[in-house]
């Protein structure tokens, strides 16, 4: 999985993000019995992956207590 994503604080309460993920899940080969059909059995090579982009609006209940100050 890799992913990035950003938030954005519109007021001091409700922020909104964007979020991508790409997840690859490899290669795996699986085998078939068609036996009722033929007499062979055929193998079949399936690659899966993802990618999600995911979208929201926070809203955030208080504020921190402590604010750092340099």
């Amino acid at each position: 999985m890799l992913g990035a994503g950003v938030e954005f604080a519109f007021t001091n309460n409700i922020s909104g993000k964007v979020e991508y993920n790409y997840m690859d899940f490899g290669k795996r080969s699986v085998q078939f019995d068609t036996s009722a059909f033929t007499l062979t059995p055929f193998e079949m090579s399936l690659r899966q992956s993802m990618h999600l982009v995911k979208v929201g609006l926070n809203y955030h209940f208080s504020e921190p207590a402590v604010i750092a100050k340099y």
